[in-house]
């Protein structure tokens, strides 16, 4: 990689002891829709969300590699509070507690919706039998796992064929995956790209980025957005 864009400045150090070159990082943020900045007022928004207006309300946001301990984090916010947790709100899938609360709110849920790859769903929608409709939405092929995919690919087969719909992000992933192409499940694929609003950012680019990174402007580049894990394909 020639640059990496990262969130915030202060993760630079933790990128340098990952043996990143400092000279390589470039401190961008997260872009964030200016939706965000039109706030309701708060007793607006408990009615919106369904949150009892005389509870505490704790949102705890966590990114796909996790953050640590949230259980206890959790449950230590809410000790402070004097309240009881509302655990229809806050589900551990290591308690058996938690597994039925869960199958209990899939069954009462409107529509049900999975990611995939996550072999737990499977195993949840298989027990849950859910009457109302379940879509998914498709993110990587398995295909590191080969021994462990040949046996989940029974259990996988048969709940995508299960779904009313799956969600694939871009044609050509659709186009090209082995497992969505698959005439047995291409018909319920939907396209539906990972979209911006285009009307948050601005409508003339800055004409200096590629000075501040140090690219030519005739020069050619890849630009990856996000996580860079094996399956992307970066090793290619």
């Amino acid at each position: 990689m020639d640059y990496y864009f990262i969130p915030h400045e202060e993760l630079t150090t933790e990128f340098i002891k990952r043996g990143i070159p400092a000279e390589k990082l470039v401190p961008t943020g997260i872009p964030v829709s200016e939706r965000f900045l039109k706030l309701p007022e708060k007793r607006e928004a408990r009615v919106q969300l369904g949150i009892p207006a005389d509870k505490s309300c704790i949102l705890m946001m966590t990114g796909s590699m996790g953050y640590g301990r949230v259980e206890s984090m959790t449950a230590k916010l809410v000790e402070q509070t004097g309240e009881e947790l509302d655990h229809q709100r806050l589900l551990d899938l290591k308690q058996a507690a938690d597994h039925a609360a869960l199958l209990r709110l899939v069954r009462e849920a409107d529509v049900v919706h999975y990611l995939f790859p996550w072999p737990f769903a499977d195993v949840l929608h298989a027990a849950a039998r859910p009457e109302r409709p379940a879509v998914l939405t498709y993110i990587s092929d398995v295909v590191r796992q080969r021994w462990l995919g040949a046996a989940y690919a029974p259990l996988m087969w048969r709940t995508l064929r299960s779904m009313r719909a799956i969600v694939a992000n871009c044609p050509a992933y659709a186009r090209t995956s082995p497992v969505l192409s698959h005439r047995s499940i291409r018909d319920k694929v939907r396209v539906i790209p990972l979209g911006i609003d285009e009307n948050s950012y601005p409508r003339v680019g800055d004409e200096q980025v590629f000075e501040r990174i140090g690219v030519g402007r005739d020069e050619a580049y890849f630009l990856f957005i996000g996580v860079l894990p094996y399956y992307k394909g970066l090793n290619f």
